[in-house]
């Protein structure tokens, strides 16, 4: 067959090595209390960064719904006949 077939014999040597490079990068780098600290602040900020995009789109809606309102408005005042605008106050 042409197929790639993985050498078996080679998985215990190659598991081996990675197991040990691990190793060695743990030892080497051992995790501190400042990266879970780190880590923390991170979150934070993105949840800050959330609710500031959150807050800054309603403030958005809010005033194109205000304009919208205010050129409806407008448009129907102007027309002949018109005393009052039929538009109510809710938007």
């Amino acid at each position: 067959s042409d197929k790639y077939r993985w050498a078996e014999s080679s998985y215990d040597v190659i598991f081996r090595a990675c197991v040990s490079l691990t190793n060695v990068q743990i030892i080497t780098h051992p995790r501190r209390q400042e990266d879970g600290e780190a880590y923390r602040e991170y979150i934070s900020r993105l949840r800050g960064n959330t609710i500031q995009k959150v807050k800054r789109r309603a403030e958005i809606q809010k005033a194109s719904r205000e304009k919208r309102h205010l050129r409806l408005e407008t448009t129907v005042m102007t027309l002949p006949g018109t005393t009052e605008g039929f538009l109510s106050q809710e938007y």
